[in-house]
C-alpha cells in the first residue's frame, strides 16, 4: 500500500504506522486490493484510512467518500454501543483480537450484516496505532435464518390452534417432541413422556401395539391409521390416529 493517502486527522504516529503496514510489500497489496472479503483499515478514534474494493462495494461508499467517514457513521444504531466496547476492550490490551456479528448501513440505508474479525495493530513502543478489521458479507444467511425462525414460529402458531394431539416419536418409540396443542389430551404431561419410551408410559400390551403401527409406517413409507382408547384423569377418550 505505498503512497497510501491518509485524511489531516489521522495522527502522525498512525499515518507513520499505516504506512510500515505491508512488510510483505506487493504480496500484502495484492492480497489486500484482490480479497474477496471486504478489508478495512481504521484509526484509533474510527476514521477510514483505506479500504480495498470489496468493502468500498459493500458498504456502497467510493474510498474518497469512506475517507470522510468514521465506523461510527456506518454502523447500525443497535450496534454502535457493543462495538465500542469491544474496541476499548482491545485498547486497552484486554483483547488483541476481535470477532463478532454486526451490522453495517449501506449508503443506500440498507441494513446489513457482516461478520467481522478486528485486530489492532501496536507500533514497536507497543503504543496502539490503528485497527485492520475483514468484513464478510452474512447478509444472505441472516436473511434466511429469519425467514425460518418466521416460519416456525407461524408454524407452531398454527398447530397450537389446532384441537389434534401431534406427538414426534422415534423408531424406538421414544417421544421426541410433542406439539402445543390440545395438551389436555394427553396421557401424561409432555415433560413427562419426553426421552421416554412408549413402554415406560404404557402396559406392555398398549406400548406393543403403538410401536408396531410405527414400524409399518416407516417400513411401508406410508401412512398408518389405528383407533384407541385411553383413560385420562377418569375420564374415557376415543383418538383416531395417523402415524406417518
Amino acid at each position: 500500500m505505498e503512497s497510501v493517502a491518509t485524511p489531516s486527522a489521522v495522527t502522525q504516529p498512525a499515518a507513520q504506522a499505516l504506512r510500515e503496514l505491508p512488510v510483505l510489500g506487493d504480496v500484502f497489496r495484492i492480497a489486500f486490493e484482490q480479497s474477496a472479503a471486504g478489508i478495512c483499515i481504521s484509526a484509533l478514534d474510527g476514521a477510514y484510512l483505506h479500504a480495498n474494493a470489496a468493502f468500498c462495494e459493500f458498504v456502497g461508499y467510493s474510498l474518497d467518500e469512506l475517507r470522510r467517514l468514521k465506523s461510527a457513521d456506518l454502523s447500525h444504531p443497535d450496534d454502535r454501543r457493543r462495538a465500542s466496547e469491544v474496541l476499548a476492550r482491545m485498547t486497552s490490551g484486554e483483547l488483541h483480537e476481535a470477532r463478532w456479528e454486526r451490522r453495517y448501513i449501506h449508503k443506500s440505508g440498507l441494513a446489513l450484516w457482516a461478520l467481522m474479525t478486528t485486530t489492532l495493530v501496536r507500533g514497536a513502543d507497543s503504543t496502539p496505532s490503528y485497527f485492520i478489521s475483514q468484513i464478510i458479507d452474512i447478509s444472505d444467511r441472516k436473511m434466511a435464518e429469519e425467514a425460518l425462525q418466521r416460519a416456525e414460529a407461524r408454524a407452531r402458531a398454527l398447530i397450537g390452534a389446532m384441537q389434534d394431539v401431534i406427538l414426534v416419536l422415534d423408531r424406538n418409540g421414544t417421544y421426541v417432541d410433542i406439539a402445543p396443542s390440545a395438551t389436555d389430551r394427553l396421557f401424561r404431561t409432555p415433560a413427562e413422556l419426553l426421552g421416554r419410551r412408549l413402554h415406560d408410559v404404557f402396559s406392555k400390551d398398549r406400548a406393543d401395539s403403538f410401536l408396531a403401527a410405527i414400524q409399518r409406517a416407516l417400513d411401508g413409507r406410508s401412512a398408518v391409521e389405528i383407533a384407541y382408547d385411553l383413560d385420562i384423569d377418569g375420564e374415557r377418550f376415543w383418538f383416531d390416529a395417523t402415524i406417518s
